[in-house]
C-alpha cells in the first residue's frame, strides 16, 4: 500500500523499512518533518536483551533505523516502495549508560546534517529517556543506492 497517509500519526515502522521481527526495533514513527524524525524505542522485547537491560552501543542501530524510515517517507511521497540502505559508519558516539532499563520506553531523533543525490547522507541523531535525558548520540553516515544489487556487486 503505497498510498498510505503520511499524516496520521504515529506511524508503524515495517511501512518504512525493510525490517522484519525481531531485528525491527523501532515501535512507533511519532513525528517528522523536512530533515527530521522522531521515533519510539519500547524494548522490552528486544533480542539484545540481557540480565542488565540493551546495551547502550543497540543505540547506533536505533538510529541507524530511523534515519531509514527517514528516507523511507521520502519514498512514500514519491509513491516507491522504501530501499534498502546501509549504515557507512560512525563519528561521535557517546552514551551516557552503558545499558537501557528494558522496559524504558525511549525517544529516537534524527536530524540530516548533509544529504546528497548519490543516496550518501549524515545524521546527528539522539537516544532520549523519558523527560528527555540524553542518553546516547552520535553521527551516523548512511546511504541508500538507487540499485541495490548492483551496490552489492561493486563492494563484494
Amino acid at each position: 500500500m503505497l498510498s498510505k497517509n503520511l499524516n496520521k500519526l504515529p506511524i508503524d515502522p515495517a511501512w518504512l523499512l525493510p525490517h522484519r521481527a525481531p531485528m525491527l526495533l523501532l515501535d512507533r514513527i511519532t513525528n517528522f518533518g523536512p530533515g527530521w524524525l522522531e521515533a519510539q524505542v519500547a524494548h522490552e522485547n528486544s533480542p539484545f536483551k540481557t540480565s542488565e537491560g540493551i546495551p547502550a552501543w543497540v543505540s547506533i542501530e536505533y538510529m541507524a533505523q530511523a534515519i531509514c524510515a527517514y528516507a523511507g517517507i521520502s519514498c512514500r511521497q514519491r509513491q516507491v516502495p522504501p530501499k534498502i540502505a546501509f549504515l557507512l559508519g560512525t563519528r561521535l558516539f557517546s552514551s551516557t549508560v552503558t545499558h537501557f532499563s528494558a522496559n524504558e520506553i525511549l525517544l529516537v531523533r534524527v536530524e540530516a546534517i548533509m544529504e546528497d543525490n548519490s543516496g550518501i547522507s549524515l545524521f546527528h541523531s539522539q537516544v532520549l529517556s523519558t523527560g528527555n535525558t540524553l542518553q546516547a548520540e552520535a553521527q551516523i553516515k548512511g546511504i541508500m543506492p538507487e540499485d541495490t544489487a548492483d551496490f552489492i556487486r561493486k563492494t563484494q
